[in-house]
């Protein structure tokens, strides 16, 4: 039995519309989609939220080894593709505008967006650099992930089922390549109100009104269902290619001290005034860091005519690392978001000020046999007696039903419909299979 843990946002019911609040699947809040009660307050009025984590270690995706930039990440940087809130994959907050998988099941193809660059902070303001985020920069994302050579990385394992990245140069590939019973030229312009026509030559022509796109093609090694969830990794969003190179020239596994190297997108880079030259591909830019929390401005290269668009300008995320102190701050006023965990649920839920959200995440509990050493549990007769024996309810009471729910499969870890049920009967048979093949 397999239980998704909650993801739990409170708001503030006169400031926050809730149903803007929205969450991926493999990364933390879409700030991007929040929206005021009063959107006349959305280009001065600064949307404060709580999170947990202090003392954030990097802001180069691949290095985000632990949660302490989890929510920056997520909106600062552009992933290929989302997985939303549900499990549902979209385009939605996204590099990617369409996209289809060949009937090989092992080739994606990802169809561009024009509207993207990149942006970064100079003169205490945030401005587009003009730098497109193109397929160039997946294709460098991708593979410096895949390399095993940058210091600290932890992108390797979501791209592990990939065999290669490649920016398609040919038209027929394209048009020769079957999806579901048309061509993959064709299924990638479903829905496209300005058609594809053309490949675009580089990423300075491309150009969504010309119908000149850019497309990447993902080729596995072999099949894996969750591949797609998997592109939405906050550590695999797209990093400029040019500025990284530059910045962490000559810097390898090999020669990295942590003692004399300034790895590119380190906070301590990143104070209050500083044009600390960090390119971000998503709908936010990072303005600085302080020992408060980190503050994020939107990014003016996202196109502000995008459904993405951010809706809010200005947010600070400040770093409360207790809960309960984060919920009191909250309570008070002083957060306009919190994310309450345990007995500070409750608390939440009980207050007529507060909008309570909740959505499942990939984080899984599962009870699992021990199979090291003299264990009986290699029988597997005796596996499925204990299997058939455990009532689901029970545990899922134990372990807190405001906190958990249940999940199918640890496999694509999303709601496929189906549920363990207890049985007796079953459990028994097999208890005396196991009892038999013992001679007793």
């Amino acid at each position: 039995p397999l239980y998704s843990a909650l993801k739990t946002f409170a708001v503030q019911k006169a400031v926050v519309d809730p149903a803007s609040i929205e969450a991926s699947v493999g990364g933390a809040r879409w700030v991007w989609s929040t929206k005021y009660q009063d959107m006349s307050q959305s280009e001065d009025r600064h949307y404060v939220m709580g999170i947990n984590w202090a003392n954030p270690n990097c802001f180069d995706c691949l290095q985000g080894s632990n949660g302490s930039t989890y929510y920056q990440r997520t909106n600062i940087n552009v992933p290929l593709i989302q997985c939303a809130m549900g499990g549902t994959v979209t385009t939605r907050g996204s590099l990617t505008k369409s996209y289809t998988v060949a009937d090989s099941s092992m080739d994606f193809y990802f169809l561009l967006r024009t509207d993207i660059n990149f942006g970064t902070m100079v003169g205490g303001k945030a401005v587009d650099t003009g730098l497109p985020v193109s397929a160039e920069d997946v294709k460098y994302t991708f593979e410096r992930a895949m390399s095993g050579e940058v210091p600290n990385s932890v992108g390797a394992s979501y791209l592990s089922f990939v065999d290669s990245v490649n920016i398609v140069s040919d038209m027929n590939e394209l048009k020769n390549t079957q999806a579901g019973g048309k061509s993959v030229f064709d299924a990638l312009n479903e829905g496209l109100d300005k058609p594809f026509t053309t490949l675009a030559a580089d990423k300075y022509d491309a150009d969504e009104d010309a119908g000149k796109y850019q497309v990447i093609h993902l080729h596995l090694k072999e099949q894996y269902p969750q591949q797609m969830v998997t592109l939405s990794a906050g550590q695999i969003s797209i990093v400029c290619m040019d500025r990284i190179e530059e910045v962490n020239k000559g810097i390898t596994v090999a020669n990295y001290d942590p003692n004399t190297h300034v790895l590119y997108g380190d906070p301590s880079t990143m104070k209050e005034g500083v044009d600390h030259g960090v390119y971000f591909s998503g709908p936010y830019v990072l303005s600085h860091v302080d020992d408060y929390g980190s503050y994020l401005e939107r990014n003016p290269g996202w196109n502000p005519e995008a459904e993405d668009a951010a809706q809010i300008k200005y947010v600070d995320m400040l770093a409360i690392s207790d809960n309960s102190t984060q919920t009191a701050a909250f309570r008070n006023g002083e957060l306009d978001e919190a994310m309450p965990g345990g007995e500070n649920i409750a608390l939440c839920e009980a207050d007529a000020n507060i909008n309570m959200v909740k959505t499942p995440s990939v984080s899984v509990t599962s009870l699992m046999p021990i199979l090291r050493g003299t264990s009986k549990m290699t029988d597997e007769n005796l596996r499925k007696a204990v299997l058939y024996a455990i009532n689901t309810d029970e545990v899922i009471a134990v372990m807190g039903a405001e906190n958990y729910v249940p999940a199918g499969s640890n496999l694509i870890m999303l709601n496929t419909g189906y549920r363990f049920q207890q049985d007796l009967a079953k459990s028994a048979e097999y208890l005396n299979a196991y009892y038999e093949s013992q001679g007793q």
